[in-house]
């Protein structure tokens, strides 16, 4: 007589058939969502006028200048700030 397993062999597949799939769903959803937070956030950043690397306040500063914190460019500003008939 040989040895035998039962019900094992299914269940360390199942095991298996489960940490595969999360393998390819979730950790690049995972990737996904912390991509997209980090782009996001520096969205908000910019939209509102600040360093989109420091956070710091850049309405006093003019396009082409440096953040005084961490030495980023300012940007361009945004169409938020312009009038309704103007385009940049």
């Amino acid at each position: 007589m040989g040895i035998h397993f039962g019900f094992m062999p299914s269940v360390l597949l199942s095991i298996a058939f489960v940490l595969v799939m999360v393998a390819v769903i979730f950790v690049p959803a995972w990737i996904f969502v912390q991509r997209w937070r980090k782009t996001n956030t520096r969205y908000q950043r910019w939209k509102t006028n600040h360093c989109i690397t420091c956070n710091y306040d850049l309405r006093a500063h003019k396009p082409g200048d440096k953040c005084p914190e961490c030495g980023t460019p300012v940007p361009e500003p945004h169409g938020i700030m312009l009038g309704k008939g103007d385009r940049p």
